[in-house]
């Protein structure tokens, strides 16, 4: 029932003509190409289209509930609740999941049985409000369960980004020719000095340590090509 549908007790031919009816809910949820599609009803509800209100004993596999079709509803109320001027259940569903709080056996995961059993302990705490959820009334489209990957868990199943050794080898490599060029062509212990701490294991390191020793053992003698 939208909010601008007259009284059914007044007007009931202009109530029928605004209000959907769960069949034609239901029939969209059957036409669905998606495999998972969970319906968040902000508004209080008979609870009718649910197969069950009752939870599994164990929750199902991850993999297992994504694999298998199903067509959930959550509603903020039952029936006969009061209507709260202000949402209670918006902020909570969104709580739930920004803030995992609704990730009741922390696996990084929020299930949409875990999101229903929730809000259905944390809306009636603020509000006389008591969430419903279950699944459609079909077998084939109630096997799985909708499932939100909080953001940790994201994170913490990206795979770290690939590094290509081989490139990064090469790169050293060029870097070390280019610091040897400079160095061996100006005789100064200290940019020898600087390139072995550069490159302690590199290319050139071994006449590096060669050019070092003599010239700090010939200080005032220039080392000529037949030296390097």
């Amino acid at each position: 029932m939208p909010v601008d549908a007259p009284d059914p007790v007044k007007q009931k031919r202009d109530f029928r003509a605004k209000a959907l009816s769960m069949t034609r809910i239901l029939a969209g949820a059957r036409d669905a190409e998606a495999n998972h599609v969970l319906y968040l009803f902000d508004s209080c509800f008979s609870g009718t289209i649910f197969k069950t209100k009752a939870l599994p004993k164990e929750p199902p596999h991850i993999s297992k509930a994504l694999g298998l079709p199903v067509r959930q509803f959550i509603t903020a109320g039952g029936a006969k609740d009061p209507v709260p001027a202000q949402s209670t259940f918006t902020p909570a569903f969104v709580d739930a999941l920004v803030l995992g709080r609704g990730d009741l056996n922390g696996d990084g995961y929020v299930s949409g049985t875990e999101l229903g059993l929730y809000l259905q302990q944390e809306v009636p705490r603020h509000t006389r409000q008591t969430p419903q959820f279950g699944k459609i009334d079909d077998y084939d489209l109630s096997r799985g369960d909708f499932i939100f990957a909080l953001p940790q868990t994201q994170m913490a199943k990206a795979e770290p980004a690939k590094v290509d050794n081989a490139a990064l080898k090469a790169q050293e490599q060029m870097l070390d020719l280019e610091f040897w060029k400079t160095v061996r062509a100006s005789n100064d212990p200290e940019m020898l000095e600087a390139y072995l701490d550069a490159f302690p294991d590199g290319v050139y390191a071994k006449l590096a340590k060669l050019m070092l020793a003599k010239l700090k053992a010939s200080p005032a003698k220039e080392l000529t090509s037949d030296d390097i």
